[in-house]
């Protein structure tokens, strides 16, 4: 019987070849799902920037049981059976539906995280860890396949994978596809994928099988082998140092890593997680409120890995030790936290700020995973390095996203990582034995080290006062930071008066003066839009007022005895501050209701109920849930407006210019639409604010234009309409497409 052919090296490197595409195509599906599923399931939860924390911390987890299932299958089980259930499992994680459904979206007020998490595992749970366990999985059957090259620089690819996904999403898939047709290619892909690994598979398979048939003719001849009775047996050679070696002595087994290093790799892991992760928390509330910075520092921090694992050594730890200290010292002066947005524009400006950001984030990044590197074992146990790095990466999610909102009262992780960094950082360096640091005469460097990190810890000291100072209340959970300051305690120049704070982003304002109490101020003064509308347009037997976003129920101030006000409110913390820190709810004649949750959802669920002025002022920080402004949430207002009712729409924002997309929104539905920008009143406490008022009724909004006139001619309110080119470049948003890109604002201060 012809027995098999041997596998040739040729054909060893044929099966290798496949594998790089195989690793890269596993990354990019694992960080194209994340955003799918995050734009998916976000509007179910009213734009929290914490659905991403949350989703970001499942993933992270999922991560690591990939690793931990693939470290097992590759120390525990025969090549033979690895390759068999992996492919099984692949073809099962194929099957699944990886779009939650509408069963899943919240009820009421119940806590968000276990139950993004719970619907998260239901459905992209089994693919995310399929692909998770595939990409150590896959580098190390290149270890067999290819035994004399290192498999690291396939990390690298496998995180260039990953950040073209983050890249391409918003710019390419999110604006071609709709999220139901983006879950449609992904899965084609992930069959691609399959087919790959199912080559990677044969060939290993075949290679495996030739080693065996070559074991077996080499081995006792009562277990089918047998020695050919006409070959002499080989003598064993001599080594240098004179001791025999067998012809068949296998090579000698790789120095087992360090306790401290393994150590070492999970604490780096998790050191970069927290610093990413409290960077975006950083931009995405402080800086720039915009969902769409989500993937910046996602993509930094892989950024920051493809770099370092390279085959190029990149990665130099002197230039690196100086650079540090430049990237402590820009979050330490140059991005002071606990002001707000409009105190950060006076000094710099939002793209400085971000990019100044961005670059400190880079450069600590490139630390945390150049020592990783630095730290690396052999390629033997190159699944209990990846496994360790995951449990990192799990570690430092967990930490931000559940430990930090419950332990600490302000948003300290980012002084958290910095501290870790530093601490990390002499740690690794001093049980180097190559370190300059053991030598006596470099001490004061060692020294110099320790009052930087004291300085770091002084800082976070200094901030958590600053934030603290003169608060009458500060709470953190699941949705944010909310604050209450008392001002104008100390300065008799300052009008004694309560402050509300979302994150760091000033949302309301209530005189304490008795006789100036019920007077509304900050967005909503007589001034502003709303402020015209809820003074003019009166209803026979009281109006219904419907409004999307509490904040301290100012808007209560325009009440009647007749009317009646029902708030929609996300965060059950900002319902007790209206109530226990603030008064206008109390002062109110009005009959009010209040219903925790998402306000589209709520709106939905709804009864008959329809509301005279409905008023969408949902705001997280300074950004507006993209799900309450598209067609589809159009349908649901329309649906609960009386025919003479009024839509109105907070659009005051820094960052993205709505007008055109409110403007497209009131002519698909048929409505008539009227801008009324304010200019701010400092003795009024009246900020400047952006509304636009819709109604199929012209005579409404003809008698608020009346109202204003006087306003107008004093320069203190204008009206304003966008242009039919900034119109047709916006279009209109739907549930499965919006482009955040078309409304920004470009030319900023």
């Amino acid at each position: 019987m012809p027995s098999k052919a041997k596998p040739s090296a040729d054909s060893l490197a044929a099966g290798a070849v496949y594998l790089a595409p195989a690793v890269f195509l596993s990354a990019f599906l694992i960080f194209q799902v994340q955003p799918m599923i995050g734009k998916h399931i976000l509007p179910w939860f009213g734009g929290a920037p914490a659905v991403w924390t949350t989703c970001l911390l499942f993933f992270q987890s999922l991560l690591l049981a990939g690793y931990a299932y693939a470290h097992l299958s590759a120390s525990r089980l025969p090549v033979r059976w690895q390759v068999s259930v992996h492919l099984v499992l692949l073809l099962a994680a194929v099957t699944v539906s990886i779009l939650p459904g509408k069963a899943w979206q919240p009820q009421g007020d119940e806590y968000p995280l276990f139950r993004i998490i719970a619907m998260l595992l239901a459905s992209v749970g089994l693919p995310f860890f399929a692909l998770s366990a595939s990409g150590p999985l896959l580098q190390s059957w290149y270890t067999r396949l290819q035994t004399r090259r290192t498999p690291y620089p396939l990390y690298a690819v496998s995180n260039a994978g990953s950040l073209l996904a983050l890249i391409s999403y918003p710019l390419l898939v999110e604006r071609q596809l709709a999220v139901p047709a983006q879950a449609r290619v992904w899965s084609w892909t992930f069959a691609a994928f399959i087919v790959l690994c199912a080559t990677v598979a044969w060939f290993l398979w075949k290679a495996r099988s030739g080693k065996a048939e070559r074991s077996g003719r080499a081995g006792n001849p009562g277990k089918g082998g047998g020695e050919n009775p006409g070959r002499k047996a080989r003598k064993p050679k001599k080594s240098r140092s004179g001791v025999k070696e067998s012809a068949g002595k296998a090579a000698p087994a790789a120095t087992a890593p360090r306790r401290l290093d393994q150590w070492l790799w999970i604490a780096w892991s998790a050191c970069a997680v927290i610093l990413f992760m409290a960077v975006t928390n950083l931009l995405t509330v402080d800086i720039a409120p915009m969902p769409l910075l989500w993937v910046l520092p996602l993509s930094i921090y892989l950024v920051s890995f493809i770099v370092t694992f390279s085959s190029v050594p990149v990665y130099r730890r002197r230039i690196f030790a100086v650079l540090l200290v430049g990237a402590l010292a820009v979050f330490v002066f140059a991005l002071p936290m606990g002001v707000t947005v409009r105190d950060i524009l006076l000094k710099t400006g939002v793209t400085q700020k971000i990019a100044l950001a961005s670059v400190a984030l880079f450069i600590l990044c490139m630390v945390c995973n150049g020592e990783l590197y630095r730290l690396r074992p052999d390629p033997s146990h190159l699944t209990r390095y990846y496994l360790s790095i995951s449990v990192g990466g799990a570690l430092g999610g967990f930490v931000v996203a559940v430990i930090a909102p419950n332990v600490f009262l302000l948003r300290q992780e980012l002084q958290l990582g910095l501290i870790l960094c530093c601490v990390l950082y002499l740690t690794t360096v001093y049980n180097d034995p190559k370190t300059i640091l053991r030598q006596a005469r470099y001490r004061w460097v060692w020294a110099s080290s320790i009052v930087g990190v004291i300085l770091v810890a002084g800082w976070t000291w200094i901030f958590a006062a600053g934030m603290l100072k003169d608060s009458v209340r500060t709470e953190r959970d699941f949705f944010g930071l909310v604050r209450v300051k008392e001002v104008g305690i100390r300065d008799p120049d300052e009008p004694h008066r309560l402050e509300f704070y979302s994150g760091t982003t000033l949302h309301g304002m209530q005189l304490v003066d008795p006789q100036f109490r019920t007077a509304p101020t900050a967005y909503f003064g007589v001034s502003t839009g709303v402020g015209l509308l809820m003074n003019t347009y009166q209803v026979e037997g009281g109006r219904r007022i419907g409004i999307a976003g509490m904040g301290i129920a100012t808007l209560s101030a325009y009440g009647q005895p007749d009317d009646e006000f029902t708030y929609y409110e996300l965060n059950p913390t900002v319902v007790d501050v209206a109530y226990k820190q603030f008064s206008y709810l109390e002062a109110s004649p009005s009959e009010h209701e209040i219903l925790v949750g998402d306000a589209r959802l709520n709106l939905e669920r709804g009864g008959a109920e329809v509301f005279d002025i409905l008023v969408l002022d949902a705001f997280n920080s300074d950004s507006v849930p993209v799900h309450l402004l598209t067609a589809e949430a159009m349908e649901v207002y329309e649906s609960r407006l009386s025919p003479n009712g009024v839509l109105v729409f907070n659009v005051t924002n820094d960052f993205v210019d709505l007008f055109p997309l409110i403007y497209n929104l009131a002519e698909l539905r048929g409505f008539e639409a009227m801008g009324i920008v304010n200019t701010p009143l400092v003795e009024a406490l009246s900020f400047e604010s952006y509304w636009v008022l819709l109604s199929r009724n012209r005579d409404v909004l003809r008698a608020v234009a009346d109202r204003a006139e006087p306003l107008r001619s004093e320069g203190i309110v204008r009206f304003v309409a966008p242009k039919p080119h900034e119109r047709a470049r916006v279009g209109v948003w739907t549930d499965n497409f919006s482009n955040i890109f078309d409304v920004l604002r470009i030319n900023r201060r």
